[in-house]
């Protein structure tokens, strides 16, 4: 516009020559479009691509008006006025500058119609309204009002309202704009200044004359120089940067510095101690605070704070107008804001008193992913000067990672709480698996072991190992003497405790069988009056006791004692464990009892079934005179053939059953027949056939005889199958009757009858031999024979 200005001013005085003046008016107007442009664009911070477009039409535009007759062929001063003439091409000329100039207003207005930064509102505003005046002023030219100037005094007042705009609405930082001047001014100057001495001193050198030498060494040395002094002239532009534009340079620095810290500081705390220092560091201030959203909560908290002095439990509501103004708007709130905006007023009583608290002059939201993580409020500049658009800016800016690097460092707080949290919970769980293993291997050393030592030893090694204690050991109660003994132990060093004898009330262990609940003495050294039972403990070193009650069935079994050479401190998992094992220690205790007592009782019955076997085969003996002594030799013999042929204990012991009721069939048989001294007729003989019937309907109706039948009822079975009471035939006769059946024999031939005398033992065996495979099993009759050359050779020897 001052060239335009200038140029029309030289028309009217008619100095020089009038066309080209006129021709640098129409030029000058296609300038300021492009220079509205440009300022535009900077303004609204934001490339328009048609300015690939404009800035090439401008050029050719000036150029095609300026230096040709295409568009203005006449003009001149023709008696104080100014006579012109204009083609058509005026509007290919100048046309699209109005075009251009329209598209920047129509983009002003759209910007301050969506921004909510009233400031930005006036500033767009005022700039629109500048272009407006341009744009009425330049239309004057092309009617009859063009020869006022109107032009003149449009782009006068639009100078006026740019000039406002940036004064007091900081439309543009004039600083940036001197500092840029000289920023490209000073190196252009100083480079230029060099080249053209460079230049004539390589024309001295090379004695250039014609204007071909001279073409070509300035292009020669214009290529070297630029290589040259292109380093040169970036160091220089660098260090006018750095000098002019100290305070941008410390705030671009610091956002450097915060975004490296972001990617490398994952400790909340460092990262916001590092953040306000940064900050206050930077556009020196001394007072700030940053407030952080609670976690699960919908308030705000003082997280970090420096020069405020303010109370940490200080909390701003997630309704506060502030924080809801910050939570919708990314915008740089400032104090004079708070005081003058209508969205404001509505803060009043307690919220009032805590921003007035903090006495910031301004709050900086801090967004990330559409949510309000915190703010920062930062006190007034020790300078005293207000914080510029540019501040507020660069804070913006600044928050955008701040607020990245605080979401980034919380989520990693809470990965690692969680990680903790579940480690921890691993590690009890293990734990508890752990508990679990030892209780499972203690219940199947209860149900498998009939001597209680085996689950107690067990008990212990799981109590020492889990509920991790230096020793420990369990006393059972003696219900009769109603006193407590040591029965197990593991973990001492001396056998101090084996010798433990204590009454009911007597001793640590007394006491917590008489209460019934749990002693715990967490120094020892206090209660040296209690373990007087157990002199040789000083020599354990133990501090902390631990007596808990084996109860069952609401009796008192015993007490498991724990012993600790340190101060325990239990916990609540620790104690219910404990519980758990007293309570299998005390069914362990209970069941071992229980069965020594059913074991017991068996061995009784067993032991009275046994005694009435015999009472029944000596009854037999005295009824039938003639087998007097025989139930005994045979029984002997028996087992020592049956156990040779392999027989186990348990099968043992019905063989020894079987052996001594082998008669009892006879019971049934008349005395007039069993006693009679003659030789016994066919019908008789016939009954006496049957006894092995009546023995197996006596014992086959007692359970505990069941298994004792084959002898009574197949001993007279023969191998060849002509024996009775049911003539089996090889091994379809039971083993045990085949082995009775040669021991009967044996015996009968060895013993004295009414109608025979006893056999000498030599014949009683050709007897025998000679009737294996007809009479008796061969296999058995083999295994007798060894039985007896044995015992003969035991004989010769003695």
């Amino acid at each position: 516009m001052f060239f335009w200005s200038a140029a029309s001013l030289l028309v009217l005085l008619d100095y020089g020559d009038t066309l080209f003046w006129f021709r640098g008016m129409t030029s000058s107007a296609i300038a300021s479009m492009i220079a509205l442009f440009y300022f535009a664009q900077s303004a609204l911070n934001q490339k328009m691509k048609i300015g690939k477009i404009v800035y090439p039409y401008g050029f050719f535009a000036i150029l095609l008006n300026q230096f040709t007759n295409v568009v203005t062929p006449f003009a001149n001063m023709v008696d104080g006025e100014l006579v012109y003439t204009m083609t058509g091409w005026v509007t290919v000329a100048a046309g699209p500058s109005y075009i251009v100039m329209l598209l920047c207003l129509f983009r002003l207005l759209q910007s301050a119609r969506s921004s909510q930064d009233e400031n930005q509102i006036t500033r767009f505003s005022l700039f629109s309204l500048a272009i407006l005046f341009i744009l009425i002023g330049g239309s004057f030219n092309f009617t009859e009002l063009g020869k006022y100037p109107l032009d003149i005094l449009s782009n006068t007042i639009a100078a006026g309202i740019f000039a406002y705009a940036i004064l007091f609405h900081q439309l543009l930082d004039v600083k940036v704009v001197v500092r840029k001047s000289i920023l490209y001014f000073v190196p252009t100057i100083i480079i230029g200044a060099a080249y053209f001495l460079i230049i004539t001193i390589a024309l001295q050198i090379f004695h250039a004359n014609t204007n071909a030498q001279i073409f070509s060494i300035s292009f020669l040395v214009s290529i070297l120089a630029a290589l040259v002094f292109q380093p040169f002239r970036d160091s220089l532009q660098n260090w006018i940067d750095r000098y002019f534009f100290r305070d941008r340079y410390n705030a671009v620095r610091m956002i450097q510095r915060v975004s490296e810290a972001a990617s490398s500081v994952i400790d909340l705390d460092e990262l916001l101690r590092m953040i306000v220092t940064e900050i206050i560091q930077t556009f020196h201030i001394d007072k700030a605070a940053l407030f952080l959203k609670e976690k699960n909560r919908r308030n705000y908290q003082i997280a970090y704070q420096t020069g405020m002095h303010l109370s940490p439990r200080i909390t701003i509501t997630s309704d506060n107008p502030l924080i809801v103004w910050l939570s919708i708007h990314d915008h740089v709130v400032n104090q004079r804001e708070l005081d003058t905006n209508p969205n404001f007023r509505s803060i009043w009583g307690q919220e009032k008193e805590i921003i007035t608290s903090i006495d910031a002059n301004v709050y900086v939201p801090l967004i990330a992913k559409g949510e309000l993580l915190g703010f920062l409020a930062l006190g007034p500049k020790l300078s005293e000067q207000l914080y510029s658009s540019e501040d507020k800016q660069i804070l913006l800016t600044l928050s955008h990672q701040v607020a990245v690097a605080i979401q980034n460092a919380q989520l990693y707080t809470t990965a690692q709480q969680e990680l903790i949290q579940r480690r921890e919970a691993e590690k009890r769980l293990q734990l508890q698996l752990k508990r679990l293993s030892a209780l499972q291997n203690i219940n199947i050393a209860i149900t498998t072991n009939i001597d209680l030592q085996i689950p107690l030893y067990l008990l212990l090694e799981q109590v020492t190992d889990q509920l991790d204690v230096d020793a420990a050991d369990v006393l059972l109660m003696d219900e009769e003497n109603q006193q407590l003994f040591f029965v197990a132990g593991r973990g001492f060093k001396t056998d101090a405790l084996k010798y433990t004898k204590l009454n009911i009330g007597e001793g640590l262990a007394g006491r917590a069988a008489e209460i019934m609940d749990v002693v715990y003495i967490n120094d020892l050294h206090e209660e040296t009056n209690l373990l007087q039972q157990s002199p040789l403990l000083e020599g354990e070193n133990f501090v902390a006791y631990y007596g808990a009650p084996l109860i069952s069935k609401g009796k008192v079994q015993g007490v498991l004692e724990l012993f600790h050479r340190s101060p325990l401190n239990p916990d609540t998992e620790w104690e219910n464990f404990l519980h758990t094992l007293t309570s299998e220690t005390a069914i362990a205790v209970d069941n071992a009892l229980l069965f020594r007592d059913l074991e017991k009782s068996n061995l009784d019955l067993a032991v009275a079934y046994e005694t009435t076997l015999e009472g029944w085969a000596r009854t037999l003996e005295l009824r039938d005179r003639e087998t007097q002594g025989h139930s005994q030799r045979v029984l002997d013999l028996t087992l020592r053939l049956a156990r040779k042929l392999g027989f186990t204990d348990e099968e043992l012991v019905h063989v020894q059953r079987g052996a001594l009721m082998h008669d009892i069939g006879k019971m049934g048989v008349p005395d007039s027949i069993l006693l009679k001294e003659g030789p016994l007729t066919d019908q008789e003989w016939e009954i006496m056939h049957k006894h092995p019937i009546y023995a197996y309907d006596m014992l086959s109706t007692i359970p505990f005889l069941r298994k004792a039948l084959d002898i009574p009822y197949c001993h007279h079975e023969k191998w060849d199958g002509s024996g009775y009471p049911r003539g089996l035939k090889g091994e379809e006769i039971p083993l045990a009757a085949r082995i009775f059946a040669i021991v009967d024999v044996w015996d009968a031939l060895l013993s004295d009858r009414p109608y025979r005398p006893a056999w000498s033992s030599k014949k009683a065996l050709e007897y025998i031999q000679s009737q294996s495979g007809s009479h008796f099993d061969p296999i058995v009759v083999d295994a007798f024979m060894e039985i007896q050359v044995n015992d003969q050779r035991r004989k010769r020897k003695k």
